[in-house]
């Protein structure tokens, strides 16, 4: 996994090689533009100034995300990321609405379009370019994750689309007569207005804070699990404070006859590897204690568990614990996010669970599906 300043560094040459080149076609065709007189050609450099805007959003972006964590910030400004994602996503939004706005206008107030020979050589020499830069920037939003960096890689590529359209929709003209720019342009703002709101809604997400990706719990319980003396890894809830900027807390069963001084040495071996392999600094790790030292135990919990496991909602039992001492007995059932009573399905599993073991106090913890 690419490190934080690594990322970071990706991300701001990659906005800044975008806004170069973006800034470099805006130049050119603003004075090609003002030589031949053509609207089209100083419009279409227009839209490479905004590209190179977007550019110069994104670096700013990554620049005060990647600030290192302070007093009143103790965990970074990585968030700030999702924030200029989503300046970004209402600049494209609003381009969109624009395209659709002026496509319309034109099918209500139908004008002829011009053409001349500079103008297309332009058009297709652009297609080239952004297809190059398209690809070259959604190369590099996959391989840092960053969903601005993805906007970049969508504005150019959706930008060398529309532009192969312009194309075909002019040599229609040429020799058909038929006119159709007005129709592309709704077209074209229809997508972009379509790909921007899919944007932001991702992006509010991660905001919102969203269920962390399966892959990654999978192989952090894994890494946990592959402990001596641990049992199980269980509850893993992760916090995004940014991209790769991730804390958690996780629950772990050990041996009831584990001594304080190896558990300390096994949370923090826990804690060091979880870091190291995947990036994750885990904050906090709670225990639950297994019944190692008897057979009638082990007995029991296979009968508690067929009873909670019976119920149409409980997806998982873990964290049980017999203590004849006290004359308690515990346990967690997770919970799907269908069940709507939680109430009655936490009597209803004391109740069996107290009838396997008449005479105990029954501790029932209901765990929310946090985390696959």
């Amino acid at each position: 996994m690419q490190n934080t300043s690594g990322r970071t560094k990706t991300i701001i040459n990659t906005s800044i090689a975008s806004a170069a080149v973006n800034a470099l076609m805006a130049a050119a065709k603003g004075v090609i533009g003002v030589m031949t007189g053509s609207p089209a050609i100083i419009s279409d450099g227009v839209s490479n100034l905004t590209d190179a805007l977007t550019g110069v959003i994104v670096l700013t972006g990554a620049k005060l995300s990647d600030k290192p964590p302070d007093r009143k910030h103790p965990l970074g400004y990585g968030r700030i990321e999702y924030l200029f994602t989503l300046i970004l996503v209402m600049i494209t939004i609003y381009g969109g609405v624009t395209a659709i706005i002026g496509g319309v206008s034109g099918i209500i107030h139908p004008s002829a379009p011009h053409y001349d020979t500079v103008s297309l050589i332009i058009v297709a020499a652009v297609i080239v370019v952004r297809f190059i830069l398209g690809a070259f920037t959604k190369k590099k939003a996959i391989a840092t994750g960053s969903d601005s960096v993805m906007v970049l890689a969508m504005k150019a590529i959706n930008n060398a689309k529309f532009s192969i359209l312009t194309l075909a929709l002019a040599f229609i003209y040429i020799f058909f007569s038929v006119s159709l720019e007005a129709y592309l342009a709704v077209f074209i703002g229809v997508m972009v207005l379509k790909g921007g709101i899919e944007l932001m809604l991702r992006t509010v997400s991660k905001i919102v804070g969203q269920r962390s990706e399966v892959e990654l719990t999978n192989k952090i319980k894994k890494t946990i699990a592959s402990f001596d003396g641990v049992y199980g890894a269980y509850d893993l809830l992760l916090h995004n404070y940014g991209p790769e900027k991730l804390t958690g807390s996780v629950h772990i069963a050990v041996s009831d006859t584990m001594t304080a001084d190896r558990l300390d040495t096994l949370q923090r071996r826990i804690v060091r590897r979880v870091a190291g392999e995947h990036g994750v600094v885990l904050t906090g790790i709670s225990i639950y204690s297994v019944n190692t030292h008897s057979g009638e135990a082990a007995d029991v919990e296979e009968k508690v568990r067929k009873a909670v496991m019976a119920h149409e909602n409980v997806i998982g039992m873990h964290g049980f614990y017999i203590n004849k001492e006290d004359m308690t007995l515990s346990l967690d059932a997770v919970v799907s996010w269908d069940e709507k009573n939680l109430p009655a399905l936490r009597e209803a599993i004391i109740s069996e669970a107290a009838a396997i073991c008449p005479g105990f106090e029954i501790n029932v913890s209901l765990d929310p599906d946090l985390s696959d």
